[in-house]
This record gives structure tokens, sequence and C-alpha cells, in this order.
């Protein structure tokens, strides 16, 4: 296997992790939770152990996703080379990593000190926050793997 095949491969597993999990949890561990349990106190408290282990996942993730990203850029010749497809997946993959970042310092951290609080509503309203820009995330992903595929085509 060579290096390129090597680095797209880790970069797919990664790729497909992240938004593969994001997709798990925003369509149907937290409508179930939501539907299964009424009490706020629980269902948050589990809400925010599961985006706690899932962030564990997502900087690993994130840090394949760029790490390989850009030595398979600087395989290729650089930035100076890369196709339009390349420049919307790096455009793109860029923008789904800043908004992961914003998401986990922002709505993430606020959800564990009400949590830590026991200030349910605020931790329902950041658990809201947090669905809504991993739904964003999702919908960015689109463009982005429509883009990797054409890259790898063309």
């Amino acid at each position: 296997m060579s290096l390129l095949s090597l680095l797209l491969s880790l970069h797919l597993i990664a790729a497909i992790s992240w938004i593969g999990g994001v997709f798990l949890i925003d369509l149907f561990l937290v409508p179930a939770l939501r539907r299964h349990i009424a009490e706020p106190a629980v269902r948050l408290t589990l809400v925010h152990g599961l985006f706690r282990v899932f962030f564990g996942w997502v900087w690993l993730a994130g840090a394949v996703l760029l790490v390989t990203g850009f030595i398979m850029i600087f395989r290729l010749g650089g930035f100076g080379v890369l196709n339009e497809a390349m420049w919307e997946m790096v455009t793109g993959g860029s923008l789904m990593v800043a908004l992961a970042l914003y998401v986990f310092f922002g709505p993430f951290l606020a959800l564990g000190r009400a949590v830590h609080m026991a200030d349910w509503p605020a931790a329902a309203r950041a658990a809201g926050r947090i669905r809504w820009l991993s739904s964003v995330n999702l919908v960015l992903a689109v463009p982005v793997v429509m883009a990797g595929v054409r890259a790898l085509n063309g």
C-alpha cells in the first residue's frame, strides 16, 4: 500500500466515524432519549456524558483529518496544484472543524457547567444548541463528501 493510499484510508475512516457519529447522535439517540427519558436531570446528564465521550473521538478524528489532509496536499505538490473540488473539500472541511471547535468550547462546556450546577433549563438550551450546530455540520458534510468524490474522479 502506498503512503497516499494509507493517508486517504485514514482520512476516510476519520471522516466516516466523525460524521457517522454525529448522524447517529443527532437523528437517533437524542430523539430517543427525549421520548423515553422524561426526567431532565437524567436525560441531560446522559446527553452530557454521551457528548463527552464522543468529543474525545472528534478531537482524534479532527486531528487525523487535518494531518492526513495536509500531508496529502503537500504530497500532491502543495496548495497551488489543487483543483476546484479539492479546494471545496479543504474549505468545507476546515469550516466543519472550526464549527466543531466552537461547539466544544461554547455549548458543550456550557452544558457541562449547567449539568454540574443542576441548572436543567440552561442544560437543555446548551444541548439544543449542540444539536442545531451538529445539524449544520451534517449539512456541510454533504458538499464536502461530494467534492471529495469529484476530486478522486478527476
